[in-house]
């Protein structure tokens, strides 16, 4: 089972990203860049790694911290200290922007139970640190995951046929042997592509201007538990 975080396990405000957060960076460059070169990087950076998978072996973090270089002319090593500052120093802070999803906790514990492999297949467009913290916002251990999909470990981006390759294929497990869940019609659907089953959670969705992927099935996430038969 791969499980989205944000909108799916995790409740957080979708205006966290694009504004406290975003506000919150770029103080940690302003001794470099304005403000509003520093969000233009920011925003190319993230368009750049999930429009375009990454080639030659090269990481989602390398293509993050060279596309930010050539966008704001900001070093990329000075770039991943700033951003490291940031994730240890403020975002703990931030922890009042997420809460749990009502049986998120449930559905893994009834997962573990089950045997079946569980991922984080949250888009790797954030280092582990600043995953790790988000999964405490939701009381989520990172125990029982297999693999918890990060900026420094991987190639590709949701909505990328080979980001949910590159999972099944680290597992060794086939993709129609997959289900994948998350709250994105758009990003998290195109797991079908691939051959995975899909499950919408419907509580938090998430409608994008690209085509959305009909789900094999939709709801809250007790009634993906209840599909499932964990309760």
């Amino acid at each position: 089972m791969l499980l989205d975080l944000d909108g799916t396990i995790l409740d957080i405000e979708v205006s966290f990203f694009l504004d406290t957060m975003t506000r919150s960076m770029a103080m940690y460059f302003r001794d470099l860049v304005p403000d509003e070169l520093f969000e233009l990087g920011l925003k190319g950076c993230i368009q750049e790694l999930t429009n375009n998978p990454r080639a030659d072996g090269e990481t989602n973090e390398v293509g993050f911290f060279n596309t930010f270089e050539a966008l704001t002319g900001v070093g990329a090593m000075v770039a991943k200290e700033r951003f490291g500052s940031f994730y240890r120093e403020v975002f703990p802070g931030f922890s009042r922007h997420g809460a749990p999803v009502r049986h998120a906790r449930e559905l893994i514990k009834g997962t573990v139970e089950k045997g079946l492999v569980l991922v984080l297949a949250t888009t790797p467009i954030f280092p582990r640190v600043a995953i790790l913290e988000r999964m405490r916002w939701g009381q989520i251990s990172p125990e029982p995951f297999h693999l918890i999909s990060d900026m420094e470990t991987t190639q590709f981006c949701k909505p990328q046929a080979e980001y949910f390759l590159e999972i099944a294929d680290a597992l060794s497990i086939r993709p129609e042997k997959c289900l994948m869940v998350g709250n994105d019609s758009s990003h998290d659907m195109a797991a079908k592509g691939v051959g995975m089953k899909t499950f919408l959670a419907s509580t938090y969705r998430v409608d994008r201007t690209e085509a959305a992927t009909a789900p094999d099935a939709t709801g809250d996430l007790k009634e993906l538990g209840r599909l499932l038969g964990f309760w």
